[in-house]
Order: structure tokens, then sequence, then C-alpha cells
């Protein structure tokens, strides 16, 4: 039963470098703020992007749909807090 570190080879690994892209918050109510290199940005068109970025993370179309519809529905009657 050999170790890991004895019978890999890492002369050929390239070492890690972190590229920090940016970074996205839901505030709440129609408004996120987004940090960039460029600057922060917060705001309606923020939160339209952050919506766009989460669901573009969707791993399926009926996943996509699904919030899609759930987002649309709270748009229009607002958020069920009843408890049953």
């Amino acid at each position: 039963n050999k170790d890991l570190h004895t019978t890999s080879n890492f002369e050929n690994v390239k070492e890690f470098k972190y590229n920090h892209l940016g970074s996205f918050a839901y505030i709440g109510g129609n408004d996120a703020a987004m940090d960039l290199k460029q600057g922060a940005f917060t705001g309606f068109t923020t939160w339209l992007m952050w919506r766009s970025a989460y669901l573009s993370k969707q791993y399926s179309l009926e996943n996509m749909l699904s919030m899609m519809f759930d987002w649309t529905r709270v748009l229009f009657f607002g958020r069920d807090i009843s408890r049953q």
C-alpha cells in the first residue's frame, strides 16, 4: 500500500494562480451590488446582471424555467409567507 505522494509525479503540474473576476451580492428587492476590478456598481441594472449570472449557472433547462416562473410569480403576486 503506497502513499499518493510517493507514487505521483508532480513535476509536470502547473502552479495554481487565483484570478479574482469579481463578486455579486443580492441586497434585497430589486437591488444588487457588484465589485469588479473596474469598480463597484449597484442598482437595478446590477440586479438584472446578478439574476442573469445566477440563471446561467443552473444545470438543466427545467431548473432555469422553474426559477424564471418563480421570479415572475413573485413579481406579480409577492412572496408566499403563509405557513401550513
